[in-house]
């Protein structure tokens, strides 16, 4: 009996008796979950209107970068700073559009770029020292940039120390995040439990963050059972969220708790509905473990048929896991086919190109 007690999945379902109900669409209070589509689409609207507004331009320089599109945010972060060049947030917002092209760019444009990012960040911490954003993006280049760049390690962590002063929840967090980049498990931990507190709020975005990156972590080191209550807890704080949900109904899959995560990507879907990340996830653990792969394929496939919503998988990303499942049932001519739509979509996913010149290559 007591093995048969072990061999249980640590998983259980969350009570969601009592969710919140759902409140009306807020433009500031989408932003702030990371939920860019809508948003974007009014800002659009409202620049269209009063095109020269820089406000407006870095407003939906930010959705437009969280959604991926940097080719139309980079013009719109640029009339921004142009138009107000003594706001710090301006210029955090350019060299955020910079930095993430330099991810996707050429070695040789990548130190274009970068020294680009760098510029306008310091040019924010210029104006405003204690602009979290300007703080954090420097501690982020000065641990990640080369020194021939300008990084410095022992700069980023004076810079991390900083954070803490002027955010204390958001500050554990980015030293979390520099723990994390040295390997420093015990200290990651640490610091993640500092930023979310002892009786943590998840109704605050920047707790929800940080508990988020706590329950990920967890996962990280199978203790599934520490990061599940984190998830539900969450939950039931903003069901509004999708890191939430997408979590558990990863859990739920990896320990084959085939009902409970049915019950999961149907409230996910219902409260989120336009970011079905928690789908990706399930079919992702689904196709890792070999179980249930037509059901991971039908999730994908859910996926796929709508935009993708910031801080979500691209859709291209979904593609190529498409194609791993469809080569694992013998449909290789459709994993071709999905692999060279991912590959178009994004030229720089490097795992979806091995992938097909594996597959295309003459046997």
């Amino acid at each position: 009996m007591l093995a048969l007690a072990l061999l249980t999945p640590a998983l259980f379902p969350c009570d969601f008796s009592h969710l919140p109900p759902a409140r009306p669409f807020s433009m500031e209070a989408s932003a702030a979950r990371g939920q860019f589509r809508r948003p974007a689409a009014l800002l659009q609207v409202r620049l269209d209107q009063q095109p020269d507004d820089p406000d407006l331009n870095y407003q939906l320089s930010r959705a437009l970068t969280a959604l991926g599109d940097l080719d139309a945010a980079l013009p719109l972060a640029e009339k921004a700073v142009a138009a107000d060049p003594n706001s710090a947030k301006f210029h955090v917002q350019l060299a955020a559009v910079y930095g993430h092209q330099a991810e996707k760019a050429s070695l040789f444009k990548q130190l274009g770029l970068a020294r680009r990012a760098r510029k306008e960040l310091e040019a924010a911490y210029a104006l405003d020292p204690r602009d979290f954003e300007a703080v954090y993006g420097l501690m982020r280049f000065d641990f990640a940039a080369p020194a021939v760049l300008g990084g410095d390690k022992v700069k980023a962590q004076q810079l991390a120390d900083t954070l803490i002063a002027l955010d204390p929840v958001r500050g554990y967090q980015a030293q979390a995040e520099v723990a994390h980049e040295r390997k420093d498990a015990a200290a990651e931990e640490a610091l993640l439990l500092q930023s979310i507190g002892t009786r943590p709020d998840y109704r605050r975005p920047e707790v929800y963050d940080a508990g988020m990156a706590l329950a990920a972590y967890y996962v990280s080191i199978n203790r599934s059972a520490a990061a599940e209550p984190i998830a539900c807890a969450a939950v039931r704080a903003d069901p509004a969220r999708i890191e939430a949900w997408r979590m558990l109904a990863e859990m739920a899959a990896l320990d084959q708790c085939w009902n409970e995560l049915e019950t999961l990507l149907a409230k996910a879907a219902a409260r989120v509905p336009n970011d079905l990340s928690a789908h990706y996830a399930a079919a992702v653990a689904m196709g890792r473990s070999g179980h249930r792969r037509r059901r991971a394929e039908a999730l994908l496939r859910q996926y796929l048929s709508q935009p993708a919503e910031a801080n979500a998988p691209s859709l291209a990303t979904a593609r190529w896991q498409l194609a791993n499942l469809l080569e694992q049932t013998g449909r290789v001519d459709e994993a071709i086919a999905e692999l060279e739509r991912a590959v178009s979509e994004e030229p720089s996913l490097e795992a979806a190109r091995r992938d097909l010149r594996r597959l295309k290559k003459p046997s």
